[in-house]
């Protein structure tokens, strides 16, 4: 009889340790009650409501409180060895307009494990209460601008400039082709769009752009050219060619015109270089000298 129970015992023990080796975890899991404390105590107060959609964090997983203030944290394993008897915080995402005052924690208690050996994988379940008070937000004040002073509106000056060239001004023969540029500038200080050009003695001009179409804003300018053939009797009495020539444009349907350039080509021969007059001094003459010169 002694040692079938000394044996049933030893069995008895060797199953407790199995279970004891077996049962290194647990299964724990939690719930955080979030509430306003509205004079930050710290506390619950019969007064102070529960807070939803706070969110919390725990284990690695986030849960926000439902409208009872209660947010579900997922289960999690912990390791009886190193994790028991500690607490562990919860995260409180604390949203802007309220302060922390109560922070939440769940405490795992090895001594609860141990009434479990024979339950493999023991289980806790723990509450905690989180705290919030609200706070007052006084908004940065924006200090004011000064006032800046009205700018007076100043009229509008439109104006235009142009300036005639030629590639020479000495005709020698019929049909001798001379080329005029016209270079006009916008002198003025609004933009000008549209310009037209007009020569007394040129009709048509070549210009890189269309000058109809073109706009110039205030200090730009552009060029035309226009060509000029000399006619038989210019060239036969020596005339001087002489040409004006203008541009326009216009600003609010008023004409803007611009100044008259001239540009002379002369068809005179030019006069022969001067001779000295003949001396009749008969002391330059000589020699022979006459008597009395030195």
């Amino acid at each position: 009889m002694r040692k079938s129970a000394n044996k049933l015992i030893y069995l008895l023990a060797i199953f407790a340790l199995t279970q004891l080796m077996c049962t290194c975890g647990m299964s724990a899991q939690g719930n955080a009650y979030i509430y306003e404390d509205l004079n930050g105590n710290g506390t619950k107060d019969a007064n102070e409501g529960w807070l939803p959609n706070i969110s919390v964090s725990w284990a690695g997983a986030d849960a926000s409180s439902d409208r009872n203030g209660v947010a579900y944290l997922p289960g999690r394993w912990f390791d009886t060895g190193s994790d028991c008897s500690r607490n562990f915080g919860v995260a409180v995402h604390v949203p802007e307009g309220y302060k922390l005052t109560q922070p939440g924690y769940f405490y795992w208690d090895c001594n609860e494990i141990f009434d479990g050996v024979f339950k493999p994988g023991g289980e806790q379940f723990k509450q905690t209460m989180i705290g919030l008070q609200p706070i007052s937000i006084t908004p940065t004040p924006i200090a004011a601008l000064p006032a800046q002073p009205t700018a007076t509106p100043q009229p509008a000056h439109p104006a235009i400039t142009l300036v005639k060239s030629v590639d020479h001004t000495a005709c020698s023969a019929v049909n001798e082709k001379f080329i005029y540029t016209y270079t006009f500038t916008n002198t003025g200080d609004v933009p000008l769009t549209g310009f037209t050009l007009t020569d007394d003695k040129i009709e048509f001009f070549d210009c890189p752009q269309d000058s109809s179409k073109l706009t110039l804003p205030p200090g730009k300018s552009a060029s035309c050219y226009g060509a000029y053939f000399i006619k038989p009797q210019e060239l036969k009495f020596g005339e001087t060619v002489h040409n004006s020539a203008s541009v326009s444009s216009s600003y609010l349907n008023q004409a803007v015109i611009s100044n008259v350039a001239t540009q002379d080509v002369y068809c005179k021969a030019p006069l022969p270089p001067s001779q000295p007059e003949p001396t009749t001094d008969p002391c330059l003459v000589g020699p022979p000298f006459p008597e009395g010169c030195d």
